[in-house]
């Protein structure tokens, strides 16, 4: 039978698997129902119960599989799976009356599902874990496996399994038998862990068997698929027989595959389409969008509101704007210095602190274009504060200055020949600053973020175009 079905009958989503010993199905079948009437349980795999043959069934909310023999009749194993799953599954293949499995369609690639019930008996336990073994490692490797059932071994803390991960921290025993050290060698040879001992509960809610005063935790869930369980725990209020009804939720993950595609544009006509997105962002763009920033000037701040409906491109309005900005910060950064030195003059030193804390932020203090001397000169041309700067570091490392400086040789770095992807662009977008100047193009980051999706397609197309021919628009 084909496992790779169409995708639109796949599994995707929350799943709640159970596994319940019932110990004889016949008389509890309707006390069953009613129970799981009121939970989530979506398959449950049911052991000892008891079936003289292989059949299916169906109930009014749920499938029956199950898988029997006349020669054990302490034996017997059976799915219960709910309707909306019917479409979902592949097949149901009995292997013997205490081994089944179900083969169910979910995202990526399918999940097989073992129900397992290991004989009482422990002259036929080795014997019936072998089998188990020889199966499991039969099964593709690449498909999800879970196996869960009534496995009646002693799984105790085992630190050779912890450091494989095979078994957590939340196991209830000091030590293995030998039955439970055979079923840790089949987990750790088939990549499987046991996944009730990696989640943390209360200890009822970690015991399945209760007998006499006795508890033991002899039902497991393991897998190969470490990352779609989210929690394994026993049921306390289903008391359909002495065993406990062991319950699991998994998140089915899909693996995601994104498929790049752009339009088939000339180079020109992609960033035609790509500007006019931007302007129409742009002219969407609230007022409250713009900068605010408290050394912005009225004439400033005016002049911004004023090209907001003009969709042409004025490079030397947005020129003139840089330029009141630069000069609005200067006036700021000096009306601010003189205020902190008249609050220092006045002893209000509280006042001078707030304003000087605020004023040495790296956004106001980036850029200071004066340098002060211990003799009071103030120097403001560029080249001679690289002249005081370069003797007074020729004079602070004269001794260290080598004879002969050696330039390092360029290494050219090859170029990575990889397409660019629409999670690179949509990445780029949003780490993007907002209330940053714009370049000579009159593009501010907020337009790229305001801009609709479409705008990351067309600078796919754009960046691969550029990067395959070597040439960049004329515009």
């Amino acid at each position: 039978m084909n496992l790779n079905p169409p995708v639109k009958t796949m599994l995707n989503g929350s799943l709640f698997l159970s596994s319940l010993n019932i110990n004889g199905i016949k008389d509890k079948m309707s006390i069953l129902m009613t129970l799981l009437s009121n939970d989530s349980t979506d398959i449950i795999g049911l052991q000892e119960t008891h079936s003289p043959d292989n059949h299916s069934a169906q109930f009014t909310n749920y499938i029956y599989y199950s898988s029997g023999t006349t020669i054990n009749k302490w034996s017997g194993v059976a799915f219960l799976i709910k309707n909306k799953l019917k479409k979902y599954i592949i097949k149901f293949v009995p292997i013997t009356e205490r081994i089944a499995v179900l083969y169910l369609n979910t995202a990526y690639k399918p999940t097989i599902l073992l129900n397992v019930y290991v004989p009482p008996k422990l002259t036929e336990r080795m014997l019936f874990l072998e089998h188990l073994d020889n199966m499991i490692s039969s099964l593709p490797k690449r498909y999800n496996i879970i196996a869960m059932g009534d496995f009646d071994t002693k799984i105790g803390h085992d630190i050779t399994y912890k450091v494989s991960k095979t078994i957590g921290h939340t196991t209830v025993y000091s030590s293995n038998d030998k039955d439970g050290k055979k079923l840790l060698q089949i987990c750790f040879d088939n990549n499987l862990k046991k996944k009730n001992t990696f989640f943390k509960h209360k200890p009822p809610h970690l015991m399945t068997f209760t007998r006499g005063g006795h508890s033991s935790q002899i039902y497991f869930f393991l897998s190969n698929i470490h990352n779609w369980f989210a929690d394994v725990k026993a049921i306390l209020n289903i008391n359909i027989s002495d065993h406990k009804l062991i319950k699991a939720h998994i998140i089915i993950r899909s693996l995601t595959r994104t498929i790049q595609s752009f339009p088939t544009k000339p180079l020109e006509e992609c960033w035609s389409d790509f500007k006019n997105s931007i302007f129409h962002a742009y002219n969407n763009l609230n007022h409250s969008q713009i900068p605010k920033r408290e050394w912005l000037s009225v004439n400033t701040k005016n002049l911004i509101l004023s090209i907001k409906n003009d969709s042409s491109r004025n490079l030397e309005l947005w020129k003139r704007i840089q330029r009141l900005l630069r000069s609005d910060r200067r006036i700021f950064l000096a009306k601010r210095a003189e205020e902190i030195e008249m609050d220092m003059r006045n002893n209000k030193t509280h006042d001078a602190y707030k304003k000087l804390k605020h004023f040495c932020k790296p956004a106001c203090f980036k850029k200071l274009p004066i340098l002060n001397l211990q003799g009071g000169n103030k120097y403001t041309d560029p080249e001679e504060q690289m002249a005081i700067w370069t003797d007074f570091y020729m004079s602070a490392f004269e001794s260290r200055i080598p004879s002969k400086i050696v330039s390092p040789q360029q290494t050219i770095l090859p170029l990575p020949h990889a397409d660019f992807s629409l999670t690179e662009i949509n990445r780029a977008i949003n780490k993007l600053k907002n209330n940053r100047a714009p370049g000579s193009d009159g593009i501010i980051n907020e337009h790229m973020k305001a801009a609709p999706e479409s705008i990351s397609k067309y600078l796919l197309a754009i960046f691969t175009k550029i990067w395959h021919s070597g040439k960049t628009p004329d515009d």
